[in-house]
């Protein structure tokens, strides 16, 4: 009978700290609880190999296992991720740029989902969050401004049309002066936002 392939744990690993081993020596616990971190350090060391495994071998690797089964997996080893970086202190953008680094740095050559994988940093989380909700602070200072600006001009036109004459001095311009600078502003900042968010990255979709 062929050998089970190896995995990160073994199965009395595997029913210790799923607590159905409760009848073990303490002193057997303690070198079994060793070996499991040792095999948890170097176990770590083992995606750097994968990063760029092909993707027909992760196919094969795969194939018996079913999506339930797989999401629950990927679930449960991002919650490890988090954990371990939350129990070292690391940043989770730190891991992104990391991770980003790694992808560029390998040959994607049979490994086609490379080109496909997304990280995204905190504030990209955020603003991709407020376009996709439609605001963003920004968004809603622009709206202020706006708002702010034709109610002046609205002022200034009903001034000039009422009293011709006070619409032409300092005080009587000073309304519309005020409503076009907001209205100006508000627009500013409506233009770099989709400079930023559309052209931005269209253009560099197209290089």
């Amino acid at each position: 009978m062929p050998d089970e392939p190896v995995s990160l744990l073994t199965n009395d690993q595997r029913r210790r700290l799923s607590g159905g081993d409760a009848d073990a020596e303490a002193a057997e616990e303690g070198q079994d609880r060793q070996a499991i971190r040792e095999r948890v350090t170097a176990g770590l060391g083992d995606f750097e190999h994968l990063v760029d495994y092909p993707d027909e071998e992760f196919e094969l690797a795969l194939e018996a296992v079913d999506d339930e089964e797989l999401t629950r997996t990927l679930a449960e080893m991002r919650v490890v991720e988090e954990r371990i970086r939350l129990l070292r202190g690391i940043e989770g953008d730190a891991v992104v740029a990391s991770a980003r680094n790694a992808v560029a740095a390998v040959d994607a050559d049979g490994a086609a989902t490379l080109g496909r994988v997304e990280f995204h940093t905190t504030a990209e989380q955020r603003e991709l969050a407020e376009r996709e909700a439609g605001t963003s602070p920004w968004l809603e200072r622009a709206e202020a401004l706006l708002q702010f600006g034709l109610l002046f001009l609205v002022v200034s036109f009903v001034v000039a049309f009422l009293a011709p004459d006070a619409s032409s001095g300092p005080v009587g311009s000073a309304p519309f002066l005020i409503g076009s600078l907001a209205v100006a502003a508000g627009l500013v900042i409506v233009g770099l936002r989709g400079v930023k968010h559309d052209l931005v990255p269209a253009v560099r979709g197209f290089l």
